[in-house]
């Protein structure tokens, strides 16, 4: 086997009239018109290109934001919120990230304002425990003891014993 290398030399106007038998006017047509196909597609193509390279960024721009606010409340800022451009998915996961951060604020007050009042509870627990009478009371014919439990933190049960000398109670 021996390889052989050619060389073919031709003018494109034979090769239409070869191609589509018909007159050269018809061919150079053809030509024109395959040739404007050509470019309208090439002017589609930019253009598909130019939008998903916006479409891209858009994104990208957007996933940025969100990744920047969950920094931002991990960071302790809960008051920061996205700017919403968007009426799309991204614009609508965008407002519920803003929704959900004004909740967990929301939701961090509430938690501190109950921690306050248990504190303030538990001070009041102590200072009605501590307005009780200590110890027992003894008198010659009785000895009394007393108690309160209350059923939640605080009561507003309240009780003493008065001894009026040796043989009187109050």
């Amino acid at each position: 086997k021996t390889d052989v290398l050619s060389d073919v030399v031709s003018r494109p106007s034979l090769l239409y009239r070869r191609l589509f038998i018909t007159s050269l006017g018809v061919g150079d047509f053809i030509r024109e018109a395959l040739i404007g196909i050509a470019i309208a597609f090439g002017v589609l193509e930019l253009l598909a290109f130019l939008a998903a390279v916006r479409l891209n960024q858009t994104i990208t721009r957007s996933v940025h934001d969100l990744y920047e606010a969950t920094l931002a409340i991990d960071g302790g800022n809960l008051e920061h919120r996205i700017k919403v451009k968007r009426r799309d998915q991204l614009g609508a996961l965008s407002r519920s990230f803003n929704s959900m951060a004004s909740s967990l604020g929301r939701l961090l007050a509430e938690q501190r304002e109950k921690e306050r009042l248990q504190n303030e509870l538990a001070i009041a627990q102590e200072v009605q425990a501590n307005l009780f009478p200590r110890g027992r009371i003894a008198l010659p014919m009785l000895e009394l003891h007393g108690v309160c439990l209350p059923a939640r933190t605080v009561s507003g049960d309240y009780y003493d014993f008065l001894l009026f000398g040796n043989t009187g109670l109050g």
